[in-house]
């Protein structure tokens, strides 16, 4: 294991070829910050391979880097997200319990939230799913604060069956249902199992912070920090939900302009 500062990954230099080849040979670096350690893996396979020689970041193909929403499965309900929707890294601590991240959301025009959309992977650092927790937590004056879903328990948790059920090209769509009475919301997932039996989360292919990722690692919610695994800047969480809009609240599209209007 090469010490922090000792030995740094050129990530935009990685050629991938064989998957498994990569998985396997790829080495692993340590991150130690208040008793927690972090493994990661680079994984930049949706590059081109001129894009990865000339040492650069691939731009995403949709709405572009900290797009807040775009349109869920009708008018009535969005996609709220921080990510540019191209995996950067996936990220697992050698110990998961009570170790969160999340993302904070301004939900002030929505009535539910449907669901949490969490990219994932079943081929690192095993070859399974394993299972995590989630939950949504209420906003104390700019950081996470208190829970307030689920109602009836600390944190529910998604086994492997139910993330296998749900995951689809490397997304996992788990259902909520809490009725928002907020304007401010924190999805949050725990990894909780450990490094190498566990579900890793992700950030995304944007070297810009857009401030909007968290974490807890066993003791107080602070911005998600990347920073010390290396040549890595990488923050944003690839951790969504779907929401329903507030009654007679729609979303429509003019000439790829959205406008808001009751």
């Amino acid at each position: 294991m090469p010490e922090r500062g000792k030995e740094k990954c050129n990530i935009a230099m990685i050629q991938f070829t064989d998957i498994k080849t990569t998985l396997q040979s790829l080495p692993i670096y340590a991150k130690s910050r208040e008793m927690k350690i972090i493994i990661i893996i680079a994984l930049l396979i949706a590059l081109p391979a001129a894009a990865l020689n000339a040492g650069i970041f691939a731009l995403p193909d949709d709405n572009g880097y900290g797009y807040p929403r775009t349109n869920g499965a009708n008018q009535n309900t969005d996609i709220l997200k921080w990510d540019s929707g191209v995996l950067g890294y996936s990220i697992c601590w050698f110990k998961g319990s009570d170790h969160w991240v999340g993302n904070d959301f301004d939900v002030s025009i929505y009535s539910d939230v449907n669901s949490m959309i969490i990219r994932t992977r079943d081929d690192w650092p095993n070859d399974e799913f394993d299972g995590f927790y989630i939950k949504i937590l209420d906003d104390n004056n700019g950081v996470p604060g208190d829970k307030i879903w689920p109602i009836d328990e600390d944190k529910r948790y998604v086994d492997k069956n139910e993330i296998q059920a749900n995951y689809d090209e490397g997304w996992v769509e788990i259902d909520v249902g809490y009725s928002i009475a907020v304007d401010t919301i924190y999805a949050c997932m725990e990894q909780h199992h450990s490094y190498p039996d566990a579900d890793p989360f992700c950030v995304d292919n944007n070297p810009v912070d857009q401030g909007h990722s968290w974490e807890n690692n066993r003791s107080e919610w602070r911005p998600l920090d990347t920073g010390d695994l290396g040549d890595i800047t990488n923050n944003n969480l690839m951790l969504r939900i779907r929401a329903t809009l507030s009654k007679g609240v729609r979303v429509t599209s003019l000439g790829g302009i959205k406008a808001l209007y009751r």
